[in-house]
């Protein structure tokens, strides 16, 4: 199952919600106070899923040492178009169900994650919200990180695969690639994150505190060579 997502590097959009259709509900986690907000219908059946995918995140980091830094975090499900938001174009015309923008604002739109991500609809929210949970634990890790897309990108996925206990399966179109070359395809999420599948994931999470970025996309033939014959 392969799935898109984005993360807006340093980039605001304006997100307004009728208050009169949308719950807003404060969450004490691992990650620190979380502000979640959703469509009033939806909040009783969703908090659980959120505070659940946080707790999923939260267990992984601390079997390998790590505490993330808690600080305030904001989740949204939106209905509706994002034709109002100021988005790039190519955003607003994908089937990306999610992102982050600014490390601390998640955005998930609540449309797509029906049509463009297989599965029902309770677990693929999970998904996506625990991608950009990723996002976030790197963002806060890692500041300078931001400004690489393919290294946040391909963090976010191995965190979403590990997470989940999920293991990559392989195109040959992959297979045959000796370069991350990324991009917004399935194919390009998954390249990026075999910079981070090439290490186990303890090391992962102990040298993206430290490792030069040139050094981390080094690895990505050692990660292309576990999953390729």
């Amino acid at each position: 199952m392969f799935i898109l997502f984005v993360f807006l590097f340093g980039q605001e959009s304006d997100i307004k919600l009728d208050t009169r259709q949308q719950t807003r509900i404060e969450l004490s986690t691992k990650f620190g106070r979380v502000i979640f907000k959703s469509p009033r219908k939806d909040s009783e059946k969703l908090v659980p899923l959120v505070l659940d995918a946080i707790r999923q995140s939260s267990k992984f980091l601390a079997k390998y040492g790590v505490n993330i830094p808690q600080k305030d975090l904001s989740i949204t499900l939106m209905e509706g178009s994002v034709d109002h938001l100021d988005l790039p174009e190519w955003l607003k015309k994908s089937c990306h169900p999610g992102w982050v923008q600014g490390g601390d604002k998640v955005i998930i739109i609540k449309r797509r994650v029906h049509d463009c991500v297989p599965g029902d609809f309770d677990s693929s929210f999970q998904r996506v919200l625990i991608h950009e949970l990723g996002h976030v634990t790197l963002f806060r890790l890692r500041e300078d990180f931001w400004v690489d897309q393919e290294v946040h990108e391909g963090f976010a996925t191995w965190f979403e695969y590990q997470v989940l206990g999920l293991t990559p399966v392989l195109t040959d179109k992959i297979c045959s690639s000796k370069n991350i070359n990324f991009d917004l395809s399935p194919d390009g999420y998954l390249r990026a994150a075999l910079i981070f599948f090439a290490f186990t994931p303890s090391d992962v999470l102990k040298v993206i505190s430290t490792a030069q970025i040139n050094e981390l996309k080094a690895a990505y033939r050692k990660g292309l060579s576990k999953f390729c014959n």
